[in-house]
């Protein structure tokens, strides 16, 4: 499993929680959010089983995955303002994905079938508003068996697809 944009760690480390024999790989853009995400490893006695990474997206990363797990920046620049105040404390490399949002999450969809097993899965969280584009664009890049979840408030914020 991989966890790309891993932040403080917390989806790595729930995989690691639920799935005790899995090789768990964690790559994040940022040396300080590592630095977090290793701390909560060795906190929860985890650290052996996860493998860090620091590089932009996949360009660290070699090998396949049965599945990876993405929490990228979601929200377009211009939504700055509409943000909760405790949201905007986090820095901004880990809220804004570019202009329309999205566009770390479509690079990512692009760039990972030759990081996927054959069947693997792809999850991600998206945006409120992003699911109609984002799920386009996985089926113009070939994945298939796309679904959406919502989060406990209703709204459509997961996306699942299949590549392979």
């Amino acid at each position: 499993m991989l966890d790309v944009g891993t932040g403080s760690g917390v989806i790595a480390l729930s995989l690691a929680a639920r799935f005790p024999n899995a090789d768990l790989h964690v790559v994040d853009l940022s040396a300080d959010a590592l630095a977090l995400a290793r701390e909560n490893a060795e906190g929860l006695g985890l650290p052996d089983r996860i493998h860090f990474w620091q590089g932009h997206l996949l360009d660290p990363i070699e090998g396949t995955f049965d599945l990876i797990v993405a929490n990228l920046p979601y929200v377009a620049a211009s939504e700055a303002a509409q943000l909760a105040p405790e949201v905007r404390h986090d820095p901004p490399v880990a809220l804004y994905g570019g202009a329309a949002g999205d566009e770390l999450i479509r690079e990512l969809i692009a760039a990972a079938p030759p990081h996927l097993q054959p069947g693997g899965t792809l999850a991600l969280e998206i945006g409120i508003h992003q699911q109609d584009g984002l799920s386009d664009f996985l089926a113009a890049k070939n994945y298939h068996d796309i679904c959406s979840k919502k989060d406990y408030a209703g709204t459509t914020r997961f996306l699942f697809a299949r590549y392979g």
